[in-house]
């Protein structure tokens, strides 16, 4: 033992519990504020000054009102920009084209895409009133002639296969029953319910829609 490692012995206390915490961590956070970006700068310097470390600001609260204001703030739409996308979504006019219909007249400047789609999901929902998705759907199915069949579950009563078909469709299927395709088309719907159509030919090569149909399963029984 050298004199300088008896003198630290010496001086060493056994009733002295105190312990001496190292921080081994590569990182270190703190809560305090600082008024602006060179004060967190000379903290970290006084504290760890070394060239490896970095600054990140995790939570840095502004101190002054903005100097320009950005985002995609939507304001609502008039009646009469309400009115033109109810009646162009009654024509089946795609939501993109609606809003550059929009532009096009000088309304709808402040539009975004979202709010075409919302006002259509807005139009849904007043069509079919109290009525459920199914319930609005098998409700136009008669209003407007079609055939149409479905099954329901036994026990839940829902609806596990619908299919429907146009007066106009059943007519051309009775003059031309000869060759009909049958595909199906997934990931179409929020119910996850396979979409079947059933398409029929003409002898000049036209084709036609028979009918489609939601099934539950693609077996035999369904």
């Amino acid at each position: 033992m050298s004199s300088s490692d008896e003198d630290l012995d010496s001086g060493h206390n056994e009733d002295d519990t105190s312990t001496i915490e190292v921080d081994h961590t590569d990182y270190f956070t703190t809560t305090q504020l600082f008024d602006s970006k060179d004060e967190v700068v000379v903290w970290v310097r006084e504290l760890r000054w070394d060239d490896r470390w970095e600054v990140r600001v995790i939570y840095g609260k502004h101190n002054h009102v903005p100097i320009y204001k950005s985002g995609h703030g939507m304001s609502a739409l008039s009646q009469e920009e309400a009115k033109i996308i109810s009646d162009l979504s009654q024509s089946h006019v795609p939501p993109k084209k609606i809003l550059a219909n929009l532009r096009q007249n000088g309304l709808g400047l402040d539009a975004y895409s979202k709010q075409i789609y919302n006002e259509k999901a807005k139009l849904k929902r007043l069509s079919r009133g109290d009525r459920t998705v199914m319930q609005h759907l098998i409700g136009l199915l008669e209003e407007h002639n079609y055939y149409k069949w479905f099954r329901t579950d036994e026990t839940t009563h829902a609806v596990t296969d619908l299919m429907w078909a146009h007066p106009q469709s059943v007519e051309l299927l009775s003059k031309f029953p000869y060759v009909l395709l049958l595909d199906s088309t997934y990931k179409t719907n929020q119910y996850k319910l396979p979409l079947l159509e059933i398409v029929g030919v003409t002898p000049v090569g036209k084709i036609f829609t028979v009918a489609v149909a939601f099934l539950r399963h693609e077996n035999e029984d369904h």
